[in-house]
């Protein structure tokens, strides 16, 4: 019964746009960012919202996109070690976004977003991390991040997570938003949580919204 309720709020709150993706799509439109990199692609399908409510507000041929991904590379044990999905491959995005997008100024990186991010030499307005969940992988993600942010600009992450969460998985988002520093960062933990039931108990998901300090 349990798990009915679980799936049914969750079904709910989707519908009513109550939900950390619903909020993350609010943020996006807000800032209206020309340029949008993610971290963690998997199947495309946040890409494609990303992408759909940002060209609401801006033309979609002045949006650059750039997303990262072990993409082929991924295999179970990885994806068990980091938390994370085992995504399509690098062309079935392409296909994906060539065929929603034909104006979209967009790039697909293949590999270790950690190595991929230290060579990126271009700023971008609006980071959305959602890729390895290891404390160690989405700590070096975000030091990255934050090196090629612009400025005024906004990280997103993705699963702050619930204890049971962190112990029973291994995500690490939440002891990494819990360690940084409060002079540096204005940090928002979404108020909007997701709901998801699991063999070994329940798992509460939030997004967290980060914008550097004014100084």
């Amino acid at each position: 019964m349990l798990k009915l309720f679980i799936e049914y709020l969750h079904y709910a709150r989707v519908k009513l746009k109550l939900n950390r993706k619903s909020e993350l799509l609010r943020i996006l439109s807000k800032q209206s960012p020309l340029s949008i990199l993610e971290i963690g692609v998997d199947e495309g399908e946040n890409t494609i919202r990303l992408i759909s409510e940002l060209s609401k507000k801006v033309p979609i041929s002045k949006i650059r996109y750039i997303g990262i991904d072990l993409f082929g590379l991924m295999n179970p044990e990885i994806a068990k070690n980091e938390a994370s999905q085992i995504p399509k491959s690098k062309i079935d995005i392409e296909i994906l976004l060539t065929s929603n997008f034909p104006n979209l100024n967009f790039e697909l990186l293949e590999g270790n977003s950690n190595e991929i991010l230290s060579t990126i030499n271009e700023n971008f307005e609006f980071v959305f991390i959602d890729g390895g969940h290891s404390y160690e992988t989405v700590k070096k993600d975000l030091e990255l991040s934050e090196s090629i942010l612009s400025e005024g600009g906004t990280i997103c992450l993705d699963d702050y997570t619930n204890r049971k969460a962190e112990a029973k998985v291994g995500y690490g988002v939440t002891r990494l938003v819990n360690e940084l520093d409060e002079n540096k960062w204005n940090i928002q933990i979404s108020k909007f949580p997701d709901f998801f039931w699991h063999p070994w108990g329940m798992l509460v998901t939030r997004l967290v919204v980060l914008k550097k300090q004014l100084i």
